[in-house]
């Protein structure tokens, strides 16, 4: 026995055409009885699949609108609700990473900066061959470290750099990374073109 959610989507059933109509109904437990069983066939199961790409896409949305907004509370509720839809799409966790990497710099202490770091490194573990992750790792750690008890070494720093110039040689933000990278760790002269 499963009791009815009082909002129903319905769709026409074709493969290539999903239209979704999301309605509020507060009759449905009436409609229905409180003891109706729902059949949760396959067919359902698929659409419901079929829909977490769309609802992780409005939710990661109206997540980067509330934080415009100002409402940084709700801003993480929605973009968090984005990531753990759809886990292995980098981008959501590079929207909250972003978000943590932000609320650092807003003064949000070293829980901020974990935070910030443990996105980018879910973002790295969906897709190792996407630079921007990365990027967010190292600049995270160039530029709020401190607040971390063990900061990343100077030498791991540059590893990193390396790693993404590697993988995306000709990105700008990836050679503008890598020069700061050097000149933070006291390397500005072995930057060379790489500005």
């Amino acid at each position: 026995m499963q009791r009815v959610d009082p909002f129903v989507i319905q769709s026409d059933g074709q493969v290539g055409g999903l239209e979704i109509v999301v309605h509020r109904t507060d009759e449905a437990p009436e409609r229905y009885g409180e003891d109706a069983e729902i059949d949760l066939s396959v067919e359902s199961r698929a659409s419901q699949r079929a829909l977490q790409p769309v609802a992780a896409e409005g939710a990661a949305y109206w997540g980067r609108r509330q934080l415009g907004e100002g409402r940084t509370l709700a801003a993480a509720y929605w973009l968090q609700v984005a990531s753990r839809l759809q886990p292995r799409d980098w981008r959501y966790h590079w929207y909250l990473g972003q978000f943590w990497q932000g609320q650092a710099f807003a003064g949000g202490g070293a829980n901020a900066v974990r935070f910030a770091l443990r996105e980018f490194d879910a973002g790295l573990r969906a897709n190792p061959l996407e630079v921007s992750s990365l990027l967010g790792r190292i600049s995270t750690y160039r530029l709020l470290g401190q607040k971390l008890p063990q900061p990343a070494s100077a030498s791991q720093l540059e590893a990193w750099s390396s790693q993404a110039l590697a993988m995306a040689p000709l990105m700008p933000q990836v050679r503008r990374e890598r020069a700061r990278v050097l000149a933070f760790v006291g390397k500005t002269r072995s930057a060379g073109d790489d500005k």
